[in-house]
């Protein structure tokens, strides 16, 4: 395999688990039950998509500081950014590209640092081998949070705009308090605008 090669189809699946998610919550017919659970699928998407992301940054770091792998963020369907903030946060600092940098001329002095800092060694076999599966769980998780997203959105303002409940009472049947019902609201103010 080629490190230059996308592992998996990101935007299918990540469309193909937003719609899946947002039909399964759209056919629960109590407004109130669909925006209870609907609230529960969002926290559980966010829960899910922190997991898949701490597991693909940690072989990301991996595969980059030890391995020196090129082309990383294609190969996980990221932006160079998100590698740059990943190796920002674990080792606590940026590398300026300065030629007079011991960190930049001499990639023994980077390792030390990373394991100094407690990053862990993944093989390199066994972090490409694994890779497409957490950029997978990355993908559904988005896909699942926004699907849910939609639906706690939509149903949220069917049920403010009927005038039956409060935010207060509203905001207690997502889980939430009542500044998100609020926010949310305003937000939508402020694109109607």
């Amino acid at each position: 395999m080629s490190t230059t090669d996308a592992l998996v189809d990101v935007e299918t699946i990540t469309t193909e688990a937003r719609e899946a998610a947002a039909a399964e919550l759209a056919e629960i017919p109590d407004a109130l039950d669909r925006l209870a659970r609907s609230a529960e699928a969002v926290n559980d998407a966010e829960r899910a998509l922190t997991a898949a992301r701490e597991g693909r940054d940690r072989l990301l770091l991996s595969l980059n500081v030890y391995d020196r792998v090129r082309g990383l963020p294609k190969l996980a369907a990221v932006a160079p950014t998100t590698l740059f903030h990943v190796r920002k946060r674990a080792l606590g600092t940026t590398i300026p590209k300065r030629k007079d940098n011991p960190l930049v001329r001499d990639h023994d002095q980077i390792v030390k640092k990373a394991r100094r800092m407690g990053v862990e060694h993944v093989p390199k076999d066994q972090a490409l081998e694994a890779l497409p599966r957490y950029v997978e769980d990355v993908a559904k998780a988005e896909g699942r949070l926004a699907g849910a997203l939609a639906v706690r959105d939509a149903t949220l303002e069917a049920l403010v705009d009927s005038g039956e409940h409060t935010r207060m009472e509203l905001a207690n049947v997502m889980g939430r308090d009542r500044s998100l019902v609020t926010h949310h609201l305003a937000r939508r103010a402020r694109s109607d605008a």
